[in-house]
């Protein structure tokens, strides 16, 4: 199990004209044994040896290259890739790899391709 030892401070802050003061009144401290078993993944993206990139657009900052895919299907070889909304997901997270490719996080044995017409695959 994971034991857990918590402590919480209490008190009063006295205001005055240039700053303020924190006047301790008293702790309580507390410990608790949680059992759990824990489980890591060591395939998910996160613990890729890559740094962890994200590539935004310079003409519209809430614009972030996203995987799309075929159909909605993130996974599958040839997928789309479109500028989308920024929001942090792994469909939106590079890894830069030492051969200067950004491999997509979802599916990471595809980089991130420039066909002949200028559109982006993975």
């Amino acid at each position: 199990g994971v034991k857990l030892n918590y402590r919480a401070r209490f008190g009063t802050v006295i205001p005055s004209a240039l700053f303020s003061v924190y006047g301790s009144a008293g702790s309580s401290t507390n410990s608790s044994t949680v059992k759990q078993r824990i489980r890591i993944d060591w395939n998910h993206p996160l613990f890729e040896a890559e740094a962890h990139v994200t590539l935004q657009s310079l003409s519209n900052n809430d614009l972030c290259l996203d995987v799309y895919g075929e159909n909605g299907d993130k996974t599958v070889a040839g997928g789309s890739v479109n500028g989308w909304s920024c929001h942090g997901s792994w469909n939106q997270v590079w890894g830069l790899d030492k051969e200067e490719r950004y491999r997509s996080r979802v599916a990471s044995d595809r980089c991130l391709t420039v066909n002949a017409d200028k559109t982006l695959t993975v």
